[in-house]
């Protein structure tokens, strides 16, 4: 994974407060296996932030442009950009990676979200380099947004919908698997008296 300053790193955070050293919701500060909100606020996250650093190497060549020397920095970061854009394109839909994930034999979406995870950490890493290269030309950088979450702040929501489902779901199969076992050993019970 990429490394850059703390400043740029702050970015790397989803609208549920979660980060790559907490990537993974929690209840009542019990970290839960992944959720399929976990991959969807990673992926929005990821491609987000993969926007705004295309903005940023928008802004560094309009800036060589104004100066007329050629486009040399900018040229620089275009192959690792289009990379890191390629990368973000191709994060599967929460359904998509689910799926993949069960025909796999995992249960969870740790993997895809680590690559979400690492496409947003490049992708802030490299708008870091670009706003370098901007201010080494003698312009400012353009403005970073402030996160759009925080740890544990959910924005003042509460649990999201995707998570409510989640948790629907896990407690609706429980009480069902719960049943059927319930039934088959009194099915056993019965045949034993006969």
């Amino acid at each position: 994974m990429a490394t850059c300053s703390l400043d740029y790193m702050a970015l790397v955070v989803t609208r549920e407060g979660l980060t790559p050293k907490d990537p993974f919701s929690k209840i009542l500060g019990v970290e839960i296996p992944p959720t399929i909100d976990d991959y969807s606020e990673w992926k929005m996250l990821a491609q987000s932030l993969t926007g705004q650093m295309h903005s940023h190497l928008i802004h560094l060549g309009r800036i060589e442009e104004d100066k007329g020397e050629g486009f040399p920095k900018w040229n620089s970061f275009v192959e690792e950009s289009n990379a890191i854009r390629e990368r973000a394109d191709g994060l599967e839909s929460v359904l998509e990676e689910l799926f993949q994930e069960l025909s796999e034999g995992e249960l969870f979406l740790t993997a895809p979200i680590q690559k979400a995870i690492d496409v947003a950490v490049s992708a802030v890493c490299l708008m870091e380099q670009i706003d370098g290269a901007v201010l080494d030309l003698g312009a400012q950088p353009l403005s970073i947004p402030p996160p759009v979450g925080g740890k544990g702040s959910g924005n003042g929501q509460g649990p999201s919908l995707g998570f409510l489902a989640t948790v629907g779901i896990l407690a609706i199969t429980g009480i069902v698997i719960g049943g059927i076992v319930w039934y088959s050993r009194s099915q056993i019970a019965i045949a034993g008296e006969v």
